[in-house]
């Protein structure tokens, strides 16, 4: 993404394509990261105080996985990504998010949505 837009700003062909744009992305992108992270920590927080029994879960398979080291993107930990990615979903840790399609016919608290509709 930078380098094709240092590509523009050196190219000068379009006005909207300077340094100070570029800085404004760069910091918009990250700020946006940096929510959804430490919204996402907060959560888990919060769900494994009340669900001591996923908390205890995830230590022991982060202690049987990891041992004495230290948990690294080379571990294999399962449960505790799958916890990660339900803390998200239960959360709606990113209520910006981009619309999802409904795969099939189903009713949520006693509204039908059919299929093929968007949720946000």
């Amino acid at each position: 993404f930078i380098d094709t837009y240092l590509i523009e700003i050196m190219r000068g062909t379009n006005p909207n394509f300077d340094q100070e744009s570029l800085e404004l992305t760069c910091l918009d992108l990250f700020k946006a990261g940096a929510e959804t992270s430490s919204t996402t920590i907060l959560w888990c927080i919060l769900y494994l105080v009340k669900y001591q029994e996923v908390q205890e879960n995830c230590y022991q398979e982060v202690i049987r996985v990891t041992g004495e080291d230290k948990p690294s993107p080379r571990h294999s930990l399962p449960y505790c990504q799958a916890v990660i990615q339900e803390v998200q979903r239960l959360a709606c840790v990113a209520p910006q998010a981009m619309p999802h399609r409904i795969t099939k016919d189903v009713s949520v608290d006693g509204y039908d949505v059919p299929k093929d509709s968007m949720a946000l």
